[in-house]
Protein backbone atom coordinates (compact mmCIF):
# COMPACT_ATOMS: atom_id res chain seq x y z
CA UNK A 1 0.00 0.00 0.00
CA UNK A 2 3.15 1.82 0.15
CA UNK A 3 3.75 2.26 -3.19
CA UNK A 4 0.83 3.48 -3.98
CA UNK A 5 -0.66 7.11 -3.95
CA UNK A 6 -2.86 7.86 -1.81
CA UNK A 7 -6.20 7.49 -2.11
CA UNK A 8 -5.88 5.93 -5.39
CA UNK A 9 -8.21 3.39 -6.67
CA UNK A 10 -6.41 -0.13 -7.16
CA UNK A 11 -8.33 -2.44 -9.49
CA UNK A 12 -6.79 -5.89 -9.16
CA UNK A 13 -3.29 -7.19 -7.30
CA UNK A 14 -1.63 -10.44 -8.37
CA UNK A 15 1.17 -12.33 -6.34
CA UNK A 16 2.84 -15.08 -6.97
CA UNK A 17 4.47 -16.44 -3.28
CA UNK A 18 5.98 -19.57 -2.60
CA UNK A 19 3.92 -22.10 -0.48
CA UNK A 20 0.92 -19.79 -1.58
CA UNK A 21 -0.65 -23.16 -3.30
CA UNK A 22 -0.62 -25.18 0.10
CA UNK A 23 -3.99 -25.50 2.45
CA UNK A 24 -5.83 -22.44 2.49
CA UNK A 25 -2.68 -19.88 2.85
CA UNK A 26 -4.02 -18.29 -0.29
CA UNK A 27 -7.46 -17.66 0.33
CA UNK A 28 -6.56 -16.24 4.01
CA UNK A 29 -3.22 -13.91 1.86
CA UNK A 30 -6.03 -12.41 -0.53
CA UNK A 31 -8.15 -11.80 1.43
CA UNK A 32 -6.14 -10.12 4.58
CA UNK A 33 -4.41 -8.47 1.30
CA UNK A 34 -7.83 -7.41 -0.10
CA UNK A 35 -8.26 -5.71 3.55
CA UNK A 36 -5.96 -3.95 3.71
CA UNK A 37 -5.40 -2.36 0.70
CA UNK A 38 -9.15 -1.82 -0.51
CA UNK A 39 -8.42 -3.77 -4.10
CA UNK A 40 -10.89 -4.64 -5.81
CA UNK A 41 -10.00 -8.05 -6.45
CA UNK A 42 -6.74 -9.89 -5.58
CA UNK A 43 -5.43 -13.29 -7.10
CA UNK A 44 -3.12 -15.18 -5.24
CA UNK A 45 -0.89 -18.42 -6.63
CA UNK A 46 1.86 -20.28 -5.95
CA UNK A 47 5.46 -18.60 -7.31
CA UNK A 48 5.61 -21.09 -10.52
CA UNK A 49 2.73 -20.78 -12.12
CA UNK A 50 3.33 -16.82 -12.97
CA UNK A 51 5.83 -17.88 -14.63
CA UNK A 52 4.45 -21.24 -16.51
CA UNK A 53 1.63 -18.94 -17.48
CA UNK A 54 3.92 -16.13 -19.07
CA UNK A 55 5.73 -18.34 -20.89
CA UNK A 56 3.56 -21.17 -22.24
CA UNK A 57 0.42 -19.08 -22.47
CA UNK A 58 -2.26 -22.49 -22.68
CA UNK A 59 0.00 -24.75 -24.46
CA UNK A 60 1.67 -27.71 -22.46
CA UNK A 61 4.84 -28.23 -21.68
CA UNK A 62 7.42 -28.37 -18.25
CA UNK A 63 8.82 -25.58 -16.07
CA UNK A 64 11.24 -25.94 -13.42
CA UNK A 65 11.92 -23.87 -10.87
CA UNK A 66 15.59 -23.96 -8.76
CA UNK A 67 16.57 -20.80 -6.27
CA UNK A 68 16.21 -20.68 -2.61
CA UNK A 69 13.38 -23.96 -2.89
CA UNK A 70 12.61 -25.73 -5.77
CA UNK A 71 9.31 -27.44 -7.57
CA UNK A 72 8.48 -28.57 -11.15
CA UNK A 73 4.95 -27.91 -12.59
CA UNK A 74 3.73 -29.36 -15.90
CA UNK A 75 -0.41 -28.61 -17.49
CA UNK A 76 -1.76 -31.04 -19.54
CA UNK A 77 -3.50 -31.06 -23.01
CA UNK A 78 -6.87 -29.89 -20.73
CA UNK A 79 -5.31 -27.23 -19.05
CA UNK A 80 -4.97 -29.18 -15.20
CA UNK A 81 -1.40 -28.28 -13.49
CA UNK A 82 0.47 -30.87 -11.79
CA UNK A 83 3.39 -30.19 -9.53
CA UNK A 84 5.93 -32.16 -8.41
CA UNK A 85 8.55 -31.33 -5.53
CA UNK A 86 7.91 -27.68 -3.91
CA UNK A 87 7.38 -28.99 -0.19
CA UNK A 88 9.30 -27.01 1.71
CA UNK A 89 12.61 -27.45 3.88
CA UNK A 90 11.62 -30.60 5.41
CA UNK A 91 9.28 -32.48 2.61
CA UNK A 92 10.93 -31.60 -0.52
CA UNK A 93 13.15 -28.66 -2.18
CA UNK A 94 15.33 -31.11 -3.56
CA UNK A 95 17.50 -29.59 -6.41
CA UNK A 96 17.55 -26.14 -4.71
CA UNK A 97 20.06 -23.64 -3.08
CA UNK A 98 18.79 -24.56 0.31
CA UNK A 99 19.12 -28.31 -0.10
CA UNK A 100 22.73 -27.65 -1.48
CA UNK A 101 23.55 -25.74 1.31
CA UNK A 102 22.14 -28.04 3.84
CA UNK A 103 24.19 -30.97 2.49
CA UNK A 104 27.11 -28.92 2.16
CA UNK A 105 26.89 -28.21 6.01
CA UNK A 106 26.30 -31.93 7.00
CA UNK A 107 29.07 -32.82 4.90
CA UNK A 108 31.01 -30.17 7.35
CA UNK A 109 29.81 -31.58 10.30
CA UNK A 110 30.78 -35.41 8.88
CA UNK A 111 34.43 -33.81 7.95
CA UNK A 112 35.00 -32.77 11.09
CA UNK A 113 33.66 -36.03 12.83
CA UNK A 114 36.02 -38.28 10.82
CA UNK A 115 32.86 -39.84 9.76
CA UNK A 116 32.87 -38.29 5.56
CA UNK A 117 35.33 -37.46 3.39
CA UNK A 118 37.63 -34.47 3.77
CA UNK A 119 36.43 -31.47 1.51
CA UNK A 120 37.06 -28.19 0.86
CA UNK A 121 33.81 -26.84 1.72
CA UNK A 122 34.90 -26.88 5.12
CA UNK A 123 37.25 -24.42 4.80
CA UNK A 124 35.32 -21.88 2.22
CA UNK A 125 32.27 -22.17 4.30
CA UNK A 126 34.06 -21.83 7.95
CA UNK A 127 35.08 -17.99 6.05
CA UNK A 128 31.90 -17.47 4.97
CA UNK A 129 30.26 -17.78 7.99
CA UNK A 130 32.54 -16.28 10.39
CA UNK A 131 33.21 -20.05 12.11
CA UNK A 132 36.75 -20.56 13.33
CA UNK A 133 35.64 -24.25 14.17
CA UNK A 134 32.12 -27.20 13.77
CA UNK A 135 31.09 -25.79 17.20
CA UNK A 136 31.03 -21.88 15.60
CA UNK A 137 29.64 -23.14 12.50
CA UNK A 138 26.60 -25.46 14.59
CA UNK A 139 25.57 -21.71 16.13
CA UNK A 140 25.67 -20.02 13.27
CA UNK A 141 23.08 -22.32 11.62
CA UNK A 142 21.27 -22.44 14.46
CA UNK A 143 20.12 -18.98 13.92
CA UNK A 144 20.71 -19.03 9.92
CA UNK A 145 17.33 -18.25 7.61
CA UNK A 146 16.38 -20.81 4.82
CA UNK A 147 18.07 -18.08 2.71
CA UNK A 148 21.28 -18.25 4.51
CA UNK A 149 21.83 -21.42 3.97
CA UNK A 150 20.81 -21.56 0.51
CA UNK A 151 23.65 -18.73 0.02
CA UNK A 152 26.02 -21.65 0.64
CA UNK A 153 24.81 -23.03 -2.37
CA UNK A 154 26.91 -20.89 -4.50
CA UNK A 155 30.31 -22.03 -2.27
CA UNK A 156 29.32 -25.55 -2.95
CA UNK A 157 28.91 -24.79 -7.09
CA UNK A 158 32.57 -22.95 -6.85
CA UNK A 159 34.25 -25.94 -5.05
CA UNK A 160 32.52 -28.15 -7.32
CA UNK A 161 34.02 -26.26 -10.30
CA UNK A 162 37.86 -26.25 -8.58
CA UNK A 163 37.33 -30.31 -8.47
CA UNK A 164 36.28 -30.85 -4.79
CA UNK A 165 34.69 -34.17 -4.69
CA UNK A 166 32.53 -33.83 -2.37
CA UNK A 167 31.00 -30.50 -3.45
CA UNK A 168 30.78 -32.46 -7.29
CA UNK A 169 28.99 -35.65 -5.61
CA UNK A 170 26.10 -32.63 -4.27
CA UNK A 171 25.42 -31.00 -7.04
CA UNK A 172 25.05 -33.73 -9.10
CA UNK A 173 23.00 -35.51 -6.83
CA UNK A 174 20.61 -32.77 -6.74
CA UNK A 175 20.75 -32.17 -10.57
CA UNK A 176 19.87 -35.53 -9.96
CA UNK A 177 16.62 -35.30 -8.19
CA UNK A 178 15.46 -32.31 -9.71
CA UNK A 179 16.00 -34.28 -13.43
CA UNK A 180 13.37 -36.93 -12.20
CA UNK A 181 11.08 -34.82 -10.79
CA UNK A 182 10.57 -32.83 -14.37
CA UNK A 183 10.16 -36.79 -15.44
CA UNK A 184 7.66 -37.20 -13.17
CA UNK A 185 6.00 -34.02 -14.05
CA UNK A 186 6.02 -34.62 -17.67
CA UNK A 187 4.63 -38.47 -17.14
CA UNK A 188 2.13 -36.75 -14.92
CA UNK A 189 1.18 -34.36 -17.50
CA UNK A 190 1.31 -36.89 -20.30
CA UNK A 191 3.65 -34.80 -22.55
CA UNK A 192 4.83 -35.96 -25.86
CA UNK A 193 8.91 -36.85 -25.62
CA UNK A 194 9.09 -33.40 -27.69
CA UNK A 195 7.49 -31.12 -24.91
CA UNK A 196 9.40 -27.87 -23.73
CA UNK A 197 11.15 -27.79 -20.72
CA UNK A 198 11.86 -24.53 -19.45
CA UNK A 199 14.21 -23.58 -16.50
CA UNK A 200 14.62 -20.50 -13.79
CA UNK A 201 15.66 -19.82 -11.05
CA UNK A 202 19.08 -18.46 -8.84
CA UNK A 203 20.82 -21.91 -9.77
CA UNK A 204 19.67 -21.88 -13.37
CA UNK A 205 20.66 -18.16 -14.18
CA UNK A 206 23.45 -18.31 -12.06
CA UNK A 207 25.86 -21.73 -12.08
CA UNK A 208 27.20 -22.79 -15.10
CA UNK A 209 27.57 -26.01 -13.21
CA UNK A 210 24.23 -26.87 -11.92
CA UNK A 211 22.84 -25.56 -14.82
CA UNK A 212 25.04 -28.16 -17.28
CA UNK A 213 24.64 -31.09 -14.15
CA UNK A 214 21.22 -30.89 -14.73
CA UNK A 215 20.69 -30.73 -18.45
CA UNK A 216 23.23 -34.40 -18.57
CA UNK A 217 20.99 -35.70 -16.35
CA UNK A 218 17.70 -34.92 -18.05
CA UNK A 219 19.20 -35.29 -21.10
CA UNK A 220 20.33 -38.93 -20.25
CA UNK A 221 16.49 -40.05 -18.50
CA UNK A 222 14.86 -37.54 -21.78
CA UNK A 223 16.58 -37.91 -24.82
CA UNK A 224 14.24 -35.66 -26.96
CA UNK A 225 13.65 -33.07 -24.07
CA UNK A 226 14.02 -29.13 -25.78
CA UNK A 227 15.55 -27.79 -23.10
CA UNK A 228 15.77 -24.36 -22.41
CA UNK A 229 15.60 -21.43 -20.32
CA UNK A 230 12.59 -19.16 -19.24
CA UNK A 231 12.53 -16.22 -21.60
CA UNK A 232 9.76 -14.06 -18.81
CA UNK A 233 10.08 -13.77 -15.28
CA UNK A 234 9.78 -12.11 -12.39
CA UNK A 235 7.48 -9.30 -11.65
CA UNK A 236 6.66 -9.49 -15.96
CA UNK A 237 5.22 -13.16 -15.32
CA UNK A 238 3.41 -11.72 -12.75
CA UNK A 239 1.46 -9.26 -14.32
CA UNK A 240 0.48 -11.19 -16.83
CA UNK A 241 -1.87 -12.53 -14.69
CA UNK A 242 -3.64 -9.41 -14.75
CA UNK A 243 -4.76 -10.30 -18.24
CA UNK A 244 -6.10 -13.49 -17.68
CA UNK A 245 -9.11 -15.40 -15.73
CA UNK A 246 -7.41 -18.78 -13.87
CA UNK A 247 -8.39 -21.77 -11.83
CA UNK A 248 -5.51 -22.20 -10.51
CA UNK A 249 -5.01 -19.41 -8.49
CA UNK A 250 -7.50 -18.14 -5.61
CA UNK A 251 -9.17 -14.57 -6.08
CA UNK A 252 -11.07 -13.19 -4.11
CA UNK A 253 -13.33 -9.51 -4.53
CA UNK A 254 -14.04 -6.92 -2.16
CA UNK A 255 -17.54 -6.91 -1.49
Amino acid sequence: RDIIDPGATIGSIVAGVAGAGKGSFARELAEAVCRGTGAASVSVSNDILPIYLANFDENSGVLVLAGTGSSVMARDSKGATHLVGGHGALLGDRGSGYALGLEALQACSGAADGTAGVTALMEAIFAATHSGDIGDLVVWSGTASKRDIAAIAEIVVEQAEAGDTVAREIVLRHAGYLADQTVSARDRGRLESSAYVLTYGGLFNHSAEFASAYAEALLARWPEVNLRPAHMTGHRAVASLLMRESEDFVTVRRE
